[in-house]
């Protein structure tokens, strides 16, 4: 009976041992399962964040341009005021033509003591009677002028020679005008007839338009004043840049869209514009104060109207030059321009290499470039 009760209080003992055996075991276990998912937790935060790539451009072949926006405007030609100041002592003795009436090129204006006064196209204001002996652009004038109306010449351009002056003899006899030397006196030799500057006014443009009342018939020819309105129109532009645009390119477009090239001329002033004067007064007032209007040369003799906007080529670099984005262009401490493109050391860890380079200039986000061992379809990193 005492041995039964022995047996029994050893096997529960060793049923306590070995429970709280397994206790330990599991407690040990999971301690240590979660000091490794610490460690690894631990270990993951220390790990160094995934570094951005670099952002790079190539540099490329082709031009950059710098260019100056401007205005383009279809003006009429400048009015002329045509006075009696050449005319000399005299009465108008023709009727005037009323405000609105057109003069087209070899018509007469108005007579002074019953001798017509002509008007003619030319660039170069009248200011000397014409007469054989004479050179000049104003002889030039009148011998184109002479052509127009059939009268051919065989005379070098600008020389007043016998054959000129036969040509204006059979047009003052084809208009039973007298034939008369250049001090307006009647000559029976057709090789001394001559233009007095009493008989012509030079225009720069015809047809013309009478814009204001001439005066009447009877003034005095000291008193005559006429002003005219040329009926012609010029195709100028206008800038707010304040530099100066003569002898650039201007690239100008259609309004059926095809390019057109010409040459900004010399500087001009604003004229008045074609078209409502309502338009007229509500564009002079958007226009800024430092606008600067130029004239335009080379433009093809068809032209058509034109876009409102057109650009000015101030400067462009060779077409097989090399360009890159301005973003890429980095300076030194010194000033000096370079680009930045990745490489790797001889052990493979990344490093940069820096390619002097000289900037030409940069406009419209390019900078044409030139450097040694630079090549189309190298890459840069841009600045950061």
């Amino acid at each position: 009976m005492g041995n039964s009760k022995k047996q029994n209080t050893r096997t529960s003992f060793v049923a306590l041992l070995g429970g709280l055996i397994t206790a330990v075991i599991i407690a040990v276990t999971s301690l240590a399962l979660l000091a490794a998912v610490g460690i690894n937790n631990f270990q993951a935060t220390q790990q160094p964040a995934a570094t951005t790539p670099a952002i790079t451009v190539s540099a490329e072949k082709g031009a950059v341009e710098e260019t100056v926006d401007v205005k383009v405007h279809s003006l009429r030609d400048a009015s002329v005021t045509l006075t009696g100041a050449s005319l000399g002592a005299g009465v108008v003795t023709s009727p005037t033509l009323p405000v609105g009436s057109t003069i087209k090129e070899g018509d007469s204006i108005l007579s002074i003591n019953e001798k017509p006064v002509l008007i003619i196209q030319g660039e170069t204001p009248a200011y000397r009677p014409l007469g054989p002996g004479l050179k000049g652009d104003d002889v030039a004038q009148l011998q184109e002028f002479l052509v127009r109306e059939n009268f051919k010449h065989w005379d070098k351009k600008g020389v007043f020679g016998a054959s000129t002056a036969l040509a204006l003899a059979k047009f003052y006899k084809e208009r039973s005008l007298p034939v008369v030397n250049e001090n307006g006196e009647p000559t029976t030799s057709l090789r001394q007839a001559g233009l007095p500057l009493s008989r012509y006014f030079f225009a720069k443009s015809m047809p013309l338009e009478i814009a204001e009342d001439c005066g009447p018939a009877g003034q005095q020819a000291a008193d005559f004043k006429c002003v005219l309105q040329s009926s012609a129109t010029s195709t100028v532009i206008s800038s707010s840049a304040d530099r100066d645009l003569q002898g650039m390119q201007v690239l100008l477009t259609r309004v059926s869209g095809q390019p057109v090239a010409a040459t900004v001329g010399q500087p001009t002033v604003k004229q008045q514009a074609t078209g409502p004067k309502e338009a007229d007064a509500a564009q002079e007032a958007a226009q800024p104060a430092t606008e600067r209007w130029f004239s335009l040369t080379g433009l093809p003799k068809d032209s058509a109207e034109f876009a409102e906007n057109a650009r000015v080529v101030v400067q462009t670099s060779a077409k097989d030059g090399l360009r890159i984005p301005a973003t890429a262009i980095h300076e030194d401490a010194n000033g000096q321009s370079f680009l930045q493109s990745a490489s790797k050391t001889d052990s493979g860890e990344k490093a940069t290499t820096n390619h002097p380079v000289n900037v030409l200039f940069c406009a419209n986000s390019y900078c044409a470039i030139e450097g040694e061992k630079l090549a189309a379809g190298m890459e840069f990193s841009v600045l950061e």
